[in-house]
């Protein structure tokens, strides 16, 4: 089976291309849309991989059979081996000695480490794409009819991308290929993974291999320190609030809050007001050097919970200081929080932009604001990351609770009669 990557202004020309060198029997593997990190130095552009060979679309074709989708795992892995050895970087074999053999280096067991980590990443990305591949086929190739078109309309309504819409409803086909809303459920609950529960020190820290360095918030001892990141406007410190007001007066655990918000002095005090009423210490953070003396003063703690500036995601100059400063609190959590009005391709954008600082969750705010909710779950299946907690209003801390995978997908999916 042939696999070919293509690139392209729009999906339409993309698929014009693919008809054109690939024939009508081509099958989409995977879609994403790629931002230059500076738009100034390139426009944005879509990404396609196509695979030649599997069976075209028609309205009266039967379900895909089990060696048809084997035939798309088998193309959706052979494209992402493709990318894997075109993306290995020139001269990565070590050097050798003067006998012939190779001679080790002092980095390469953490080498090893960090591409195990990252083999499990491409892995769950994989899986994902094949996941989506088979929905997109089983949705070409069981015949139309109005039910499905009727939700896949219904979604798009609801905020969900075409595309997205379609893998759910493909995926949501029972044996008879009738679709429902319990089948289109079930299709989002496999596609979202949550934190799944309320106290943050259950969660616990990520595996130690999988973390950038070894200062004490990433040591596996201590305090644990949970930090929330995003653009502005999204709730960050009210959720911080609602956090450390849960967790130190209906958990009695021992809290400290941190904020690298230095740049608006009314969300230092709104911090400060948080943290005088909870009865917990506050830190304000400007240079390495306070974030070392915070680590230290607080160091009997269970909780650090340290709030960050606001910044627009296309703000490479700030993301990159904020980026600095939480390398060297080292975080075990990083929760990235977005408020659910907000419309898919920017909520997606900064998805994308805000992944430099590694976030380990997602967090959604304003649900109750929010006029749909397709953005929310479109970005939650995307981005592969549980998310941990949803909130719906401004109270401190009654309007917050831990993500529900049938709730997020209840969120656009109606009941049934």
């Amino acid at each position: 089976m042939r696999i070919v990557r293509y690139k392209a202004r729009t999906k339409q020309e993309a698929w014009q291309r693919i008809r054109a060198e690939l024939g009508p029997d081509a099958v989409i593997i995977s879609t994403r849309l790629v931002s230059p990190w500076l738009r100034w130095f390139g426009k944005e552009y879509v990404e396609v991989v196509a695979a030649a060979g599997a069976p075209s679309p028609r309205r009266s074709a039967p379900p895909a059979d089990a060696t048809t989708a084997e035939r798309v795992i088998a193309a959706a892995h052979e494209a992402r081996e493709q990318e894997r050895a075109t993306a290995a970087p020139v001269g990565a074999v070590a050097p050798e000695s003067s006998n012939g053999r190779h001679s080790a280096t002092p980095h390469a067991s953490a080498g090893l480490r960090r591409r195990s980590t990252a083999e499990v990443t491409d892995l769950q990305q994989e899986i994902r794409e094949i996941r989506n591949a088979l929905g997109r086929l089983m949705s070409w190739t069981a015949p139309k009819d109005d039910a499905a078109e009727a939700i896949v309309t219904q979604l798009t309504d609801r905020g969900l991308s075409e595309e997205l819409a379609r893998d759910l409803v493909g995926a949501a086909r029972g044996e008879t290929g009738e679709v429902t809303w319990e089948g289109v459920r079930a299709a989002i609950a496999e596609r979202i993974d949550v934190m799944g529960v309320s106290d943050l020190l259950a969660a616990g820290r990520p595996p130690k291999e999988a973390r950038d360095s070894a200062l004490p918030g990433a040591s596996g001892d201590g305090p644990l320190v949970v930090a929330f990141v995003g653009p502005t406007g999204v709730g960050k410190t009210t959720t911080v609030a609602k956090l450390a007001a849960r967790h130190a007066i209906l958990d009695r655990r021992a809290v400290a809050l941190v904020t690298l918000d230095t740049y608006r002095v009314a969300a230092v005090e709104q911090i400060r007001t948080y943290a005088q009423m909870l009865d917990v210490p506050l830190e304000v953070v400007v240079s390495l050097e306070d974030v070392r003396t915070a680590l230290e003063r607080h160091a009997n703690k269970e909780l650090i919970f340290v709030d960050t500036i606001g910044h627009g995601p296309n703000d490479e100059m700030q993301l990159g200081q904020l980026r600095m400063l939480l390398s060297a609190m080292a975080p075990d959590q990083v929760h990235l929080v977005l408020a659910a009005p907000t419309d898919r391709r920017t909520m997606l954008n900064a998805l994308e932009r805000f992944s430099r600082l590694k976030p380990t969750h997602l967090l959604f705010t304003k649900l109750d604001e929010a006029v749909v909710h397709g953005a929310m779950v479109e970005t939650a299946i995307r981005s592969g990351r549980p998310v941990s907690y949803v909130s719906y209003g401004q109270d401190v801390p009654e309007k917050i609770a831990p993500a529900a995978v049938d709730k997020l997908a209840a969120a656009i999916c109606p009941e049934e009669d």
